[in-house]
Formats: C-alpha cells, sequence, structure tokens
C-alpha cells in the first residue's frame, strides 16, 4: 500500500538512529521563544493601557456644523 503524502521511503525501516542534541542550536531556540514571550507581554500591556479610558476621553467632543468631530483619542464621532 502506498502512502499518501510525506514517506521516509519504500523499504522498511529497520533502525533509527538519532543525533545528539546541538545546545547552541537549543540556547538560540530558548532565546527566540523568550524574546517572543517578552513581546507578546508588551504588546498586552500597551492594549491594556490603550483600552484603560484616558482622564478626558470621557469628556463629549463639542458639537460642530456639521464637520465630523474627533474625540480624545482620533476616532470620528458620529452624535
Amino acid at each position: 500500500v502506498k502512502a499518501i503524502g510525506n514517506k521516509l521511503s519504500s523499504l522498511p525501516v529497520t533502525e533509527v538512529t538519532l543525533e545528539p542534541v546541538v545546545e547552541e542550536l537549543e540556547q538560540a531556540l530558548d532565546k527566540e521563544i523568550q524574546t517572543a514571550r517578552e513581546a507578546d507581554e508588551q504588546r498586552e500591556q500597551e492594549a491594556k493601557m490603550a483600552s484603560s479610558p484616558a482622564p478626558d476621553a470621557g469628556a463629549e467632543a463639542p458639537e460642530g456644523d456639521g464637520e465630523s468631530s474627533v474625540d480624545a483619542e482620533g476616532q470620528a464621532t458620529l452624535f
């Protein structure tokens, strides 16, 4: 029976030899993972700070003469 997809060999595999772990690659991978986690935490903190209301964010924008108003966060208001 032929396998669909990736196949090591069409012959039966009788022996598998594992190579020793390369410490430099493992350390580089650990460092990359740690850097990614720190970046994720920083993005989450920035998102929390952006979503928390600013002291003057609750103030309504003054009504204009038909022009779109912009609130403290830079978002256009409709009403």
